[in-house]
Parts: structure tokens; sequence; C-alpha cells
């Protein structure tokens, strides 16, 4: 299984990788390559309320540019730039493997597979953006918080809290993602009975939810360490975490400005059904469109909770695959 994982892993590098310079930085590449390289040449991070997100993308091409060989600042180019957000985008692969229990070998490999080939991935991973960054948290913290609601180790709900944080240190969208996340859990997990008539209840002595407050103020106090080590430029500047809660409301106004980024609800769902300009190819994410809303609905079908483990170990065993659970992970 790891072998197979490792193999499309190896497939999503080879799509990413080739000719990273070959494309102009993007504007929004050009700020964040200079927000870099005041990181590099002083060591310090400012958190800017008004623009430019969070500084994980920073943090993490510093020691790639380094790694690559890269002298300083001047000599780094598009392709240095862009080797973060390609490791970043093709190690979501390897990112499935917490979610093995749950959707089994083969909709593990599909799911790997549909990653790897996205275009939409394929071609955010080779921009220097927080966009691939967040997406791949993200899927850490779902990984994460699945291992720990089938078995309840204390070190998997620590370790998607830590998810959570880096979520926040990369952009000020996370917050998108946690509500629609504390919904499903809700949803899923029998916070609204009348959602799902029939369904199976939690198992006796256990929380609908699965975990308890303590615990819970656990993970969320990871997932702030993390956030504000990141946005304070690790004690640099102790302002930082403040600004960030300040940035909502710059982002607030814009959202309901007539700037560029202003659509209608479903612009970005059109890119993703389909996406043709001029002589260009057509670029589709129809196919795994379908194959989430497929997933969904076999989620919403499933009538029996998450069974934990029935043996001991390290909270990185591997707990048995719960019954019933079937469908695709959307991509």
């Amino acid at each position: 299984m790891l072998a197979g994982l490792l193999i499309i892993t190896a497939a999503a590098l080879a799509l990413r990788l080739p000719e990273l310079d070959a494309r102009p930085m993007h504007g929004d590449e050009a700020v964040h390559a200079a927000k870099l390289g005041t990181l590099w040449e002083s060591g310090r991070y400012r958190y800017d309320p008004n623009e430019f997100h969070g500084p994980t993308l920073y943090y993490a091409a510093l020691p790639v540019l380094r790694l690559a060989g890269v002298p300083d600042y001047f000599a780094a180019n598009e392709a240095h730039y862009r080797l973060a957000p390609v490791l970043f985008g093709a190690g979501m692969v390897l990112l499935l493997w917490p979610l093995l229990s749950g959707l089994g070998r083969g909709a593990v490999l599909w799911a790997g597979a549909l990653l790897a080939v996205s275009p939409a991935l394929v071609f955010y991973s080779r921009y220097f953006i927080q966009e691939t960054l967040l997406v791949c948290f993200t899927l850490g913290l779902l990984g994460c918080g699945w291992r720990y609601a089938v078995g309840r180790r204390l070190g998997w709900l620590l370790a998607a809290g830590a998810c959570a944080g880096l979520m926040i240190a990369t952009k000020e969208t996370a917050v998108l993602t946690f509500f629609a996340a504390a919904l499903a859990l809700l949803v899923g997990r029998g916070g609204w009975p009348a959602a799902r008539p029939g369904k199976t209840p939690a198992p006796a002595g256990r929380s609908p939810l699965p975990f308890s407050g303590a615990r819970a103020a656990g993970a969320v106090a990871i997932a702030l360490l993390v956030a504000g080590l990141f946005l304070s430029g690790f004690l640099s500047n102790p302002a930082g975490p403040m600004d960030y809660l300040r940035s909502y409301a710059p982002w607030l106004q814009r959202a309901s400005g007539t700037d560029l980024h202003r659509h209608p609800w479903h612009y970005y769902l059109s890119l993703l059904l389909v996406t043709h300009r001029g002589r260009g190819p057509v670029w589709s994410e129809a196919f795994i469109l379908a194959l989430a809303l497929v997933g969904a609905l076999a989620a919403w079908a499933v009538r029996k909770p998450p069974q934990p483990p029935n043996s001991g170990g390290s909270f990185l065993d591997e707990p048995p695959r719960p019954p019933n659970l079937g469908g695709s992970f959307p991509d």
C-alpha cells in the first residue's frame, strides 16, 4: 500500500517539476518572493493585517532553497521559489495514508491518483502562493481527525490541532474550512438528530462528538501555539497574532466590494467544471466533482458509527476499517 502511494507521489512530482521557470512570475508570486527575501536577509517576519496572508509559505521555502544550493535571495529564480509548493502538492498523496482505515485501499489509491493528475492541483502546485499549503494542511487535519475519531488516541487529536494551527498561519480563509468541518462533524456525529432519520446512536458511554472538553481544549491550545509562533515570526514580532485578528476587517470589506476578486457564487464551480480560454486546452475537474458527490451521498447513507480499534499500541498504529463506510475521497 505504501509502495503504491510512493509511486503515485513520484508521478505527481514528475508532473509538477518540469520547466518550473518557463512561466513568468505572477504579481502575487513576486510579492511573496520579496517577503521571503526580507525574511531571508533579516531573519525576521512581520505579519501585515492588510495584505499578503500568513508566513508558512516563506518558512517552508527557506530550507528548500538552501537544500537546492541557492546561496542568497538574489541568486534564486522562479523554479527555486516554486519548489516548496511542488513538494507540498505532491506530498498530499502521502497524507491519504491516515484515511486508509476509512476509505479502504482502493479508494485511497484512486484518490492519490486523482490528486496527482488534477489539473487545478497540478497548476497551483507550481505557483508560489499559499493555497497549496492550505490544502495540504487541511488534508492533514482531516486525516489526523479521522484517526482520532476511530481510535480516540490523544496524539492524533493534538496532531490535528497542529494542522489547524498551520492552516491559520497560512491563510485567513482557514476559518471557512473550520466552519464547514464543524458543520459536517455535527451532522455526521449526531449533533442534529433530525438531519439523519434512523441513524445509529453513538456507542454507549461515548459522546456523540468524538472528544471531551479537556481534549478539545488541548487541541485548540496546540493550534493557537503553532499559529502564534508563525504569526509572531517565532516571537520576533509579538503583535503578529493580534494583527491577525485585525486582518478580518479589511478582508471582509473586500469580500463585499467591487474589486477584481468579486464573482458570483458559481464562478469557481464553473471553472472546476470546465476551463477553456483562447486556443488553450480544455481543463475539467468534472469527474472528480462527480466522485465527490457520490462519496458525500454514500457517507450520508452510513448508519453505523466508526468503531474503535481492538488492540493497544502507539497512536500511530493502524486501526481496523470501520464497517459499511464507502465512497471516494473528494479532491
